[in-house]
């Protein structure tokens, strides 16, 4: 798990933005462009998260994820010991 991933801010995002799929899910006809400007600005809080936003969506595939993170992981590791 990534640092970013354990802050509770960040949990909280991710937790907003998988209640407003829900929510977009439910509205009526005739709401599409307010629909998608609720889930834009979910999503925008956490966009340095797209992986995540990915999962949470269902369209990467859970190993996938997983070796995402991994690899990311261990970029952050190797960026940090460069600064």
């Amino acid at each position: 798990m990534l640092s970013i991933q354990r802050l509770d801010v960040y949990q909280r995002a991710i937790e907003f933005l998988a209640l407003v799929g829900d929510i977009a899910g439910e509205l009526p006809k005739g709401h599409a462009e307010r629909s998608d400007q609720l889930v834009r600005a979910a999503e925008s809080v956490v966009r340095a998260a797209l992986l995540d936003i990915m999962k949470l969506r269902r369209v990467v595939a859970t190993e996938k994820y997983e070796y995402g993170i991994r690899v990311l992981e261990s970029v952050v590791a190797m960026l940090t010991k460069m600064i």
